[in-house]
């Protein structure tokens, strides 16, 4: 079962103890985020998730305004209807919660949510301190969030949650953090994993009751789960690309010491010796290219610089980096004779120790290059490498 994250609040307060600039009435705004939140819980527990809350402080409770209160009543409606409990993880303050019960008629007390009969209860802790920051302690938990409304916090987890990879959906017609997350950062991820009738599925406008949202609330858990597949489908694909980009780099690294070796040990009496050799150097480059290339890769994957691995995208990258090798090969070759007037002899013949070195070094130098040219590969960041290898060297 997946775990679902819900967390929002009524971003605007009682206007009777804070007046305000209100566009409609308090009262109906109240009613939609909670039939919205009743929808959602209901929803959730009618397709088998773990819902997951959080409370940063008791008060909130009380106050009735976020989301735990309304989520958490809906997915007991829900399980008393199969039959069944759903499960919750219910991430809350580590001070003791209070017993006083002053509104018996609502459910706004953690007594009064634990006496739910068809919610299972699961209890977590949040960290101590005032900071917003402590409540991104469940997002990693999660496998999916859903957030409506809010202030800072509910803004709080939603860019953790982007920073963090986690699927993620915003309700943007109530208002709030979730309207301005889904606007700033989701819309263009929603336009590469779900289509666009899901993503106006989620700006529908959520009514003040709890009956007329249900079908709502069933369709974001619906594109929710989508959001979720597509994740993981997406990580699995990176993962088995690196896999096979790994698998590929040691058998390049195999190869190059076969060549090496292979030609290192041709003597004159042997046949093709001088094919051999010459085949080798150029193999060595395109080796040491390919390398470079892969080495990339996955530096890139290990700063969390690379979001996608397509074995076209790498191949691609493969090719322009072996004529980018074969280039500085030239360059090579052409200014040992610009400079010393010496032409470099690719053909070596005999088993002494000169004609071995003389090997050596061109074929480690060949090899080099190309492990340079791979590793700038693409164009358009060599510049940039070699400005930060610059000013590395400056420090």
């Amino acid at each position: 079962m997946k775990r679902i994250l819900v967390v929002g609040s009524l971003h605007e307060k009682d206007p009777s103890k804070n007046p305000i600039k209100e566009n409609q009435p308090y009262d109906e705004k109240i009613n939609r985020f909670k039939a919205a939140c009743l929808a959602l819980g209901w929803a959730l527990a009618k397709t088998d998730h773990v819902i997951m809350v959080a409370i940063p402080e008791w008060k909130m409770l009380k106050d009735c305004d976020t989301a735990c209160n309304f989520v958490m009543v809906g997915a007991d409606q829900a399980s008393s209807e199969v039959g069944k409990k759903t499960n919750v993880i219910f991430y809350g303050p580590r001070e003791i919660a209070p017993e006083e019960n002053l509104t018996p008629d609502t459910v706004d007390s953690f007594q009064e949510l634990k006496s739910l009969e068809h919610v299972d209860i699961t209890p977590g802790y949040l960290s101590h301190g005032a900071f917003k920051a402590k409540l991104i302690t469940n997002v990693n938990d999660a496998d999916g969030v859903i957030i409506i409304g809010g202030t800072d916090g509910t803004a709080t987890i939603g860019y953790a949650a982007c920073s963090m990879h986690k699927p993620i959906v915003a309700l943007p017609s109530l208002g709030g953090a979730a309207q301005q997350v889904h606007m700033d950062v989701l819309q263009d991820e929603y336009d590469q994993l779900i289509s666009t009738t899901d993503v106006r599925g989620l700006e529908v406008y959520w009514e003040p009751t709890m009956e007329d949202n249900k079908e709502n609330a069933l369709n974001v858990v619906t594109i929710i789960d989508k959001l979720i597949a597509a994740k993981n489908k997406s990580s699995k694909k990176v993962r088995n690309a690196l896999m096979i980009t790994l698998g590929f780099q040691l058998c390049f690294l195999l190869a190059w010491m076969v060549f090496f070796l292979a030609a290192s040990r041709c003597t004159a009496e042997q046949a093709l010796c001088g094919l051999i050799v010459n085949v080798a150097f150029f193999a060595l480059l395109f080796i040491s290219a390919l390398l470079g290339t892969g080495l990339r890769t996955l530096i890139a994957y290990h700063e969390e610089k690379l979001t996608q691995l397509t074995m076209s995208g790498f191949f691609l990258e493969s090719v322009i980096s072996l004529i980018l090798a074969f280039a500085l090969s030239l360059f090579y070759l052409i200014g040992g004779i610009s400079f010393t007037g010496g032409v470099v002899v690719l053909d070596t013949y005999g088993s002494d120790s000169n004609t071995f070195n003389a090997f050596a070094t061109i074929s480690i130098s060949m090899s080099l290059i190309g492990l340079a040219a791979g590793y700038l590969v693409p164009l358009t960041q060599l510049q940039e490498r070699l400005n930060n290898i610059i000013s590395q060297e400056q420090k």
